[in-house]
């Protein structure tokens, strides 16, 4: 009988494990979440003699992953031609990843009410309305064939 409620005890504590990291999981991926972590960063990056948690340094790595991974997930498509200019971003190459960081925390505190989108769409846009290509419109990106078929 012991070792019966001692499984189901575990089992238990198993199911609460898995159900609390799929929470967690998920709950990164959205701009509240990108939010606190990029003003982790943003923080981190202001004072760096200042003595951090672990999870502030976690949390900053966190959004500088996201920003570095849209910008280069956008870069590397452009270059190899997967998609046209259409994206609408036309950063410096002197822009850091630091300086990126710090547009898309701005933008999150001042626009918050995409806090509910995925953190890698509000970069996109962060991006693309603090950098935009001369001459080239929102309403032409989203006209665009490729930027439809995006799914944006």
């Amino acid at each position: 009988m012991r070792d019966r409620i001692a499984a189901i005890g575990i089992a238990a504590a198993l199911c609460a494990v898995a159900v609390a990291k799929t929470a967690v999981a998920e709950d990164y991926s959205r701009g509240a979440s990108l939010l606190k972590q990029c003003e982790a960063a943003v923080s981190i990056l202001k004072n760096p003699s200042v003595t951090r948690r672990p999870e502030d340094h976690l949390l900053a790595g966190r959004c500088f992953g996201v920003v570095s991974g849209v910008v280069g997930f956008i870069e590397t498509a452009e270059t190899l031609d997967w998609v046209p200019s259409w994206s609408g971003i036309c950063m410096a190459s002197s822009i850091t990843n630091e300086e990126q960081v710090q547009v898309v925390t701005k933008y999150m505190e001042n626009h918050r009410e995409t806090l509910d989108m995925s953190g890698a769409d509000i970069t996109y846009v962060a991006l693309r309305k603090t950098f935009p290509c001369p001459g080239l419109s929102d309403r032409q990106i989203a006209g665009s064939k490729e930027f439809q078929k995006s799914g944006h």
